[in-house]
């Protein structure tokens, strides 16, 4: 089911080939890279990060090849398939594939596949990310996507997570984000 907009009214199409068993079946694939290793940035003050178990993080080579390895071999299920992903990235990943001059993010767009923002407020505005302000969640998320532009990415709209942000709509716009997922 397609809406469209219409001047002011909104209009419904329904595709021929709705109910048949030759439609096709459209599956959204998003892939978060987590902030494995992630330190709270600078501009949220001294809040620690919150900690859960200590586990690997992307600033070891070892772990950070593995998640590589790991993207391409989705992707290239993906792609056999003819799909598209949504990978949707934040430090350290971004800032490690920065430093290694790894260009997965910008071969991915180039495949026509998306790249986003995944933000864990948690680890990029450390404890009680929530009592922040919209100001320092956008700029935090500024440069967030800055990381992402650095590490190949070029059109950043969309984002997930930033759920304990009163305000994470405002922040997000601010930031130049304008589709949440």
């Amino acid at each position: 089911l397609a809406l469209r907009q219409q001047d002011s009214t909104v209009t419904r199409t329904i595709p021929d080939d709705a109910g048949s068993a030759d439609a096709p079946v459209l599956i959204g694939i998003g892939v978060h890279i987590e902030p494995h290793g992630a330190v709270p940035s600078k501009l949220a003050g001294d809040l620690p990060p919150k900690r859960g178990r200590e586990r690997a993080d992307h600033n070891e080579p070892a772990f950070f090849k593995r998640q590589m390895e790991d993207l391409r071999t989705l992707v290239g299920i993906v792609d056999r398939h003819k799909g598209k992903l949504t990978v949707q990235a934040q430090t350290p990943f971004t800032k490690v594939a920065t430093e290694a001059k790894e260009t997965i993010l910008s071969d991915l767009e180039k495949g026509g596949h998306e790249i986003a923002l995944h933000f864990h407020e948690d680890a990029h505005l450390g404890r009680e990310s929530e009592r922040q302000s919209a100001e320092v969640w956008t700029a935090v998320m500024k440069e967030e996507i800055e990381w992402i532009h650095k590490a190949g990415g070029t059109k950043i709209r969309y984002w997930s997570g930033g759920n304990l942000c009163p305000h994470v709509l405002e922040a997000a716009s601010a930031a130049g984000l304008d589709v949440m997922g």
